[in-house]
Parts: structure tokens; C-alpha cells; sequence
């Protein structure tokens, strides 16, 4: 009997808690970034909308080294955030409390990642390995004293 794999049949791998995190981060980062758009051009706003929304459905997909492009991707979203908060200045209105939002919500993912990621780090189990060939040189088989070509009449 097969085992019953522990993740949706939709996941490529099981998703832990900190990527559920990252993945609504990025959502609602993507969500957020709508109300940004009277700031930025058509193409800078296309821009803050695909890329969280992408990364996020990667993140709960679980797919390889998804974890580390969401750590990226929010980090780029804070420096971002920050960028465009002193540019525009905190008494803009509408458009800075989405870009408050924003920073809160990538600075809350980034940080969530990066206490996994310690926590991994500290709790990893030490691993034994073994070099697949021998450091120490092998002996080599001494000639025998048969001949290996053998000659019919």
C-alpha cells in the first residue's frame, strides 16, 4: 500500500507554515499594490501586481527554491516601499497608507522566512557522510600467473 502523501494533489511538495506566510504576503502584497497605481505608469504597476502574484503561487505550489525568491521578492518589496514612501512623503493620503501597507506586509513575510530559515539552521540534525570512493589508494590486483589468453590447437 502506497503512503498518503502529506499535501494537496495540486502541490508539487508540502508547503510549511512560513511559505503559507510568504504566500499571503505576496497576495495580498499584489492585492495592495493596486491602490499604488495612481503613482506609477502602466508598466511599473503591471509590474508590482504579476511578480508578487506569481512568486506567491509558486510559494503554495512548492515548488524547489520557492521560499528563497519570496525572501527576494519581499525584500525587494520593503526597499521598494521605503523608496517610494520618502519620495512621495507620509502625508500623501490614499497613497501612502498603501504603501505603508505594503512595507508592513513584506517586512512581515521577510520576516517570518528568515525566523524559519534561523530556525532550520539551529535545529538541523548532523548529517554522516560517506565519500563514495576510497581516499585511501586501493591495491591493485597482482598479475596472475595464468595466462588470460589461451591458445587451441
Amino acid at each position: 500500500m502506497q503512503p498518503s502523501p502529506n499535501h494537496a494533489p495540486w502541490q508539487i511538495a508540502a508547503v510549511p507554515t512560513s511559505g503559507r506566510v510568504a504566500a499571503a504576503a505576496l497576495a495580498l502584497l499584489a492585492v495592495d499594490s493596486i491602490f499604488a497605481w495612481s503613482m506609477t505608469s502602466m508598466i511599473e504597476s503591471a509590474a508590482l501586481t504579476i511578480i508578487p502574484a506569481v512568486v506567491a503561487i509558486r510559494v503554495i505550489r512548492g515548488f524547489p527554491r520557492s521560499r528563497e525568491i519570496a525572501a527576494a521578492t519581499l525584500a525587494a518589496g520593503v526597499a521598494v516601499g521605503l523608496a517610494a514612501l520618502f519620495r512621495v512623503g507620509v502625508g500623501a493620503g490614499r497613497t501612502s497608507g498603501a504603501i505603508v501597507v505594503a512595507i508592513v506586509l513584506a517586512a512581515s513575510g521577510l520576516l517570518t522566512l528568515t525566523w524559519s530559515w534561523v530556525l532550520d539552521r539551529r535545529s538541523g540534525h548532523p548529517v554522516i557522510t560517506m565519500p563514495r570512493w576510497p581516499s585511501a589508494p586501493v591495491a591493485v590486483r597482482s598479475p596472475s600467473r595464468y595466462r588470460s589468453h589461451r591458445r587451441y590447437r
